[in-house]
């Protein structure tokens, strides 16, 4: 539990209106100098990130420090969920009182409120450059779940779907499975963006940020229950983030289907997925640095097409972080790593999905096969990436040849 008490002016309660409920709202001014900058420590209820970079930020910034009395009106102001709040007449201080992390703290006006925190340091060290200005502060009490009050006061500029779930809680199996995961010594769940502007921030991360949607997009394909074997190939997982991850939260059931039902499913899946869910990654990675090499043992060069970019790529790699010598598109990596979802298989005696073959060592053995198809497909296409990643007949050659390698090499 902690509490934060400060000076406040025009404090007004507005009750519920329906009777049997008790979620009162309060409306009151601060003055910006007496912001807590404790209250930066509860920032989990806000579902996006703060980037104090953009035009936004800086206009906030600006008006804040310009002698109008005017910031309180031209800024929306603070939103708290909070466990209680009171007033006290004779000091005119109102006490608020938070207790847990998942419902109390900053729901709407977190980049106001870290503006004010940050600009409050300044004026500690230069305080004749402060001008007096006031920010209103609505604060709710007696809520328990902040997500849908989260996404409807994050209008100005709208919530992506991912940041929502993730303040729902969606990807924390997923987050257990991936938290002591490194590849070449990368911690990579570090660098991952499961809500807007996450590590934008962030100098030794906002060069290599890995989308949270494409985390998403990258699994959907081994997932059986949303991909059968032999069935449609998931060129989606290319050619729409927002629409895998819709996929991946409604995980193929119906409208009517609650979401209770598809979070249980989803959990499910992610379960039984646990044991193949960290070699994924480390195929894509291992891709994404070697296909060059391997485009040199079928005798392809790989650095004579347009998009590779050799000696001009300032590019990372995915997962380990590591400098790429050419760019590698995303319409050939989708296929090529999809591809592998032919080696899964299930074992009914732990419930488990499985390699069915060694996909590391499918990669030494086919590789240089699966890469001249791809290099092939790709002079098909007049060298367009985008319209490999499109291309059936691609994605359907690539899972065959490493569907028949399975068979051939079961134990």
């Amino acid at each position: 539990m902690e509490k934060f008490t400060f000076p406040v002016k025009s404090f007004k309660k507005l009750e519920e209106p329906f009777e049997g409920l008790k979620r009162p709202k309060y409306r009151f001014y601060v003055e910006v100098k007496d912001v807590p900058s404790e209250l930066m420590n509860w920032m989990d209820t806000n579902p996006r990130e703060q980037r104090l970079t953009t035009e936004v930020a800086k206009q906030i910034k600006n008006s804040l420090n310009e002698d109008n009395c005017s910031f309180h009106l031209w800024n929306r102001g603070i939103l708290i969920s909070a466990e209680d709040i009171t007033y006290d007449n004779k000091t005119q201080k109102a006490t608020m009182i938070f207790s847990n992390h998942n419902c109390h703290g900053n729901i709407d006006g977190g980049h106001t409120l870290r503006i004010i925190i940050e600009n409050n340091k300044y004026i500690i060290q230069n305080p004749t450059q402060y001008f007096k200005q006031y920010v209103e502060f609505e604060v709710i009490t007696g809520i328990d779940s902040t997500v849908l009050l989260a996404e409807a006061r994050n209008t100005s500029t709208p919530v992506d779907t991912m940041s929502i779930e993730e303040l729902n809680k969606t990807f924390e199996s997923l987050k257990e499975i991936l938290k002591n995961q490194e590849i070449e010594g990368n911690y990579y769940l570090n660098r991952i963006s499961f809500k807007q502007n996450e590590h934008h921030d962030e100098e030794n991360i906002k060069k290599n940020i890995i989308d949270g949607r494409e985390i998403i997009a990258i699994l959907n394909m081994f997932n059986p229950t949303l991909y059968k074997p032999g069935g449609a190939h998931p060129i989606q997982s290319y050619t729409g983030k927002e629409a895998s991850l819709k996929r991946f939260l409604d995980m193929g059931l119906g409208k009517d289907t609650s979401v209770e039902k598809k979070r249980q499913v989803r959990e499910n899946e992610i379960k039984k997925m646990k044991g193949i869910i960290p070699t994924i990654f480390r195929i894509w990675d291992l891709v994404e640095r070697t296909l060059p090499d391997m485009a040199k043992k079928s005798r392809k060069k790989y650095g004579s097409k347009n998009y590779a970019n050799y000696g001009e790529c300032n590019n990372l790699s995915t997962f380990s972080n590591k400098p790429l010598d050419y760019v590698v598109p995303k319409g050939l990596l989708y296929p090529l790593v999809g591809a592998f979802r032919a080696l899964v298989e299930f074992d009914k005696s732990n419930n488990q999905y499985i390699w069915g073959v060694n996909p590391f060592q499918a990669w030494e053995d086919l590789g240089p096969r699966l890469v001249e198809a791809i290099l092939q497909a790709s002079s098909e296409n007049k060298d367009n990436p985008q319209s490999v990643g499109k291309s059936t007949s691609t994605w359907d050659l690539l899972y065959k040849d490493l569907y028949i390698y399975n068979l051939q090499n079961q134990k």
